[in-house]
C-alpha cells in the first residue's frame, strides 16, 4: 500500500511535487498545510506544515486509519490499513429524519472500529471530522419510544442492536468507554436511564461518567452490574450464557437509584463540568413549549417572580391573598389560577401576625403550608425536598433577603449566582412549581425594573415583576413580563374587614374619572376654554385635555366655536337648546 492508496481520507488533495498536499485533519486547516508522500520500505510519510502541534499519530488517527510511519522519531502504528471490505458490521447513526450521519466499520482479529462519513458522490470517506454532529446510536428509535420506557445505555453498538432486538430501548455513543458528550443529553431528558457497564475498570469508570452527564436532566438514573460477568464481558455475554432479558428487567425493577457523590458533586446534585450544546436545527426541530401558568398569563410554571414595593404598602398582605387564590384554584385581579398547593415561607413578619390575616380571610385547609421564622442553614437542599415532598404550585419567600444569601446586594455578580440556583430549581422536571419571592423597592421613585432594591441582577433574572405603588389616591399594581400578558398599573383595594384585595380597574382609568369630576366641579354657567378649565383646576394639564373631550363625547358638555385660532372651542354644561354632538372627535 502506497501514499495514493490512502489519499481518499484527506480533503482538498492535490499534487505537489512527488507527492501531493492536503487539508490537515488535526486542525481548522485553511490551507493544504499536509504533505503526504511515499518514504522508504512502503511505508507513507506525513507531515504537517502549520504551526500547530500535530503530530504523525494525531493525523492518522483523524484520518481514520493507522499506519505504519516513516519517521523514525515516533513509533510504529499498531495495524495496517484494512479496506471497508473486510469489516464485519456497519453500524449506522442517524439523524431524526434517519439520514445517516456517519457510520462505524467493526473489524474482527483484531478487533478495531473506524468511522466513516458519506461523500458528494453518494459512496463513503474514512474519518469523522470535527464538524460532523455526534449522535447517539439508535436515535430515531429513541425518540419515537414511549417516554415511560427504560433506556439502557450499553457500551457498543453490538450490545445496543442485541437489547433492541429483544424489545428493549437501547443506545450507545461512538468510540465506546471514555467518549460519552453532555451533548448527548437533550435527547434523554426526564427519560429512565439504565446503565450497563462492560466488567472491567474502563467500563465501570464509563458507566460513572455517563450517570454524573444525566443525572442532573433524567428522571431517574441506574447502574447495573450484570451478576456472574466474565473479567470485559459485557451483556451480549450474559445473554449467551443463558440468562434472560425479563432477568434484566427484574433487576431494573429492584435497583436503587443512582445518585452522585456528595464529596465529587456537592450536596445537591452532580457538578456540572461541560456545556450541553445543541445545534440549531436540532433546536428548531423541538416542539413549540407551550407556557402554563399558575396566574394565568401572569406567573409561569417552572418561572421566577419578585413583588417589591417599598415597606408598609402591603406586598405580604398581597402574596398571602395569592396563596389563598391559588390553593382554592379561584381568578385573581381578573386573572384565572390554576388551582394547587402552596409553601409560604414567611421569615419575617411574626407567627401571630400571619395566623391572624390568613384567619381575617377566613381561608382554611391543608393546601397552604406554612414555615415562620429563620430558614435552615442548608436552606436550598431544605426547599428542594419541600418542593418535592408537597409538589406545590406556587412557593412564596417572604423576603428574599432573608433567603438568598447574598453578602452585597449590590454586586451584579452576586445577585445573579445567589438567584441562579432557584430559578433552576423552579425550572427543574421534578419541581415544575413557580417560585415568587418578596422583595424591597429602593429610595426615590425610580420606575420598572430601576425602582428594585439593589443590583439590576434582581430585574434581570425574573420572569415576572409585579410592583407596587402607594399612589396619592391609591394603592397600585402592575407587572412587567418575559412571558405573558402585562398587567396595565391597576388600583389595589384593601377591605380592612375581610383582609382581602380586589381589583379597582387601572389607574389611568381612575385618574382620568377624577380629572372629569374635577372639570364637572370647576365650570360655571359661562363656557370656558380649555386653557380656561386648565388655569382654574391645576395639575396635569394633559389629563385635563383628555378629561374635557372624554366628556364631550359622554354629551356630558357642549362644545361651540371652531376650535381654530381666535375661535377657540368653549365647554358648557348641556342644556335644553344646545344640539347634541353628532360625532367623536
Amino acid at each position: 500500500m502506497g501514499a495514493r492508496d490512502i489519499l481518499h481520507l484527506f480533503k482538498n488533495v492535490k499534487r505537489a511535487g512527488d507527492g501531493w498536499a492536503a487539508r490537515c485533519p488535526t486542525h481548522d486547516d485553511q490551507r493544504n498545510s499536509l504533505s503526504i508522500a511515499d518514504g522508504n520500505n512502503g511505508r507513507i510519510l506525513l507531515h504537517c506544515h502549520a504551526n500547530a502541534g500535530c503530530t504523525y499519530a494525531g493525523i492518522v488517527q483523524a484520518a481514520g486509519v493507522m499506519l505504519h510511519n516513516g519517521n523514525s522519531s515516533e513509533p510504529r502504528g499498531k495495524s495496517d490499513y484494512r479496506p471497508d471490505s473486510e469489516a464485519t458490521a456497519v453500524y449506522d447513526y442517524l439523524d431524526e429524519r434517519g439520514e445517516v450521519l456517519y457510520q462505524v466499520l467493526r473489524f474482527d482479529d483484531p478487533k478495531d472500529f473506524r468511522p466513516r462519513v458519506p461523500n458528494d458522490s453518494g459512496s463513503f470517506e474514512r474519518g469523522l471530522p470535527k464538524t460532523v454532529r455526534r449522535v447517539l446510536y439508535r436515535l430515531p428509535e429513541l425518540l419515537a419510544s414511549d417516554k415511560q420506557a427504560t433506556v439502557f445505555v450499553v457500551e457498543g453498538e453490538k450490545d445496543a442492536d442485541r437489547l433492541a432486538s429483544l424489545g428493549l430501548i437501547a443506545t450507545t455513543n461512538i468510540g465506546g468507554a471514555g467518549k460519552w458528550r453532555d451533548e448527548y443529553n437533550a435527547v434523554l431528558c426526564e427519560r429512565r436511564i439504565c446503565i450497563l457497564p462492560d466488567n472491567d475498570d474502563a467500563g465501570r469508570r464509563h458507566a460513572a461518567s455517563v450517570a454524573r452527564s444525566v443525572y442532573e436532566i433524567a428522571e431517574r438514573v441506574q447502574i447495573i452490574q450484570l451478576p456472574n460477568l466474565a473479567p470485559k464481558g459485557d451483556v451480549s455475554d450474559w445473554l449467551d450464557a443463558g440468562d434472560t432479558i425479563e432477568q434484566l428487567k427484574a433487576m431494573v425493577e429492584a435497583a436503587p437509584s443512582w445518585k452522585p457523590d456528595v464529596s465529587e458533586s456537592g450536596a445537591r446534585s452532580s457538578r456540572i463540568t461541560r456545556f450541553t450544546f445543541t445545534t440549531l436545527d436540532e433546536l428548531l426541530n423541538e416542539p413549540e413549549e407551550e407556557t402554563a401558568y399558575v396566574w394565568d398569563r401572569t406567573l409561569p410554571r417552572g418561572g421566577f417572580s419578585i413583588c417589591a414595593a417599598k415597606p408598609k404598602v402591603g406586598k405580604s398582605t398581597l402574596a398571602r391573598n395569592l396563596a389563598v387564590a391559588v390553593s382554592q384554584g379561584r381568578g385573581f385581579f381578573g386573572r384565572a389560577t390554576a388551582q394547587g398547593s402552596v409553601i409560604y415561607l414567611c421569615l419575617e413578619e411574626k407567627r401571630a401576625e400571619v395566623a391572624r390575616h390568613f384567619r381575617q380571610m377566613k381561608a382554611s385547609g391543608q393546601n397552604i403550608i406554612i414555615h415562620t421564622g429563620r430558614t435552615p442553614d442548608d436552606v436550598l437542599d431544605a426547599l428542594e425536598a419541600a418542593i418535592i415532598e408537597h409538589s406545590p404550585a406556587l412557593v412564596i419567600i417572604d423576603p428574599l433577603s432573608r433567603f438568598v444569601r447574598v453578602a452585597d446586594f449590590n454586586s451584579y455578580g452576586e445577585v445573579t449566582r445567589g438567584l441562579e440556583p432557584l430559578i433552576d430549581m423552579a425550572r427543574s422536571s421534578e419541581c415544575q412549581c413557580h417560585i415568587q419571592a418578596v422583595h424591597h423597592n429602593g429610595k426615590g421613585e425610580r420606575e420598572g425594573g430601576d425602582a428594585l432594591l439593589g443590583s439590576t441582577g434582581f430585574f434581570g433574572a425574573v420572569d415576572t415583576l409585579l410592583i407596587m405603588k402607594r399612589r396619592e389616591r391609591a394603592r397600585t399594581l402592575e407587572t412587567l413580563q418575559r412571558y405573558g400578558e402585562n398587567m396595565p398599573e391597576t388600583v389595589v383595594y384593601l377591605d380592612a374587614e375581610t383582609g382581602l384585595v380586589s381589583p379597582g380597574g387601572d389607574m389611568q382609568t381612575l385618574v382620568l374619572e377624577e380629572r372629569k369630576a374635577a372639570v364637572m366641579d370647576n365650570l360655571g354657567d359661562e363656557p370656558l376654554t380649555e386653557a380656561d378649565i386648565k388655569e382654574r383646576i391645576g395639575g396635569n394639564q394633559g389629563l385635563i385635555s383628555k378629561a374635557v373631550r372624554a366628556l364631550h363625547v359622554e354629551g356630558r358638555l357642549d362644545r361651540t366655536g371652531a376650535g381654530k385660532k381666535g375661535d377657540p372651542y368653549r365647554y358648557q354644561r348641556p342644556n335644553e337648546n344646545t344640539q347634541k354632538p353628532s360625532e367623536n372627535l
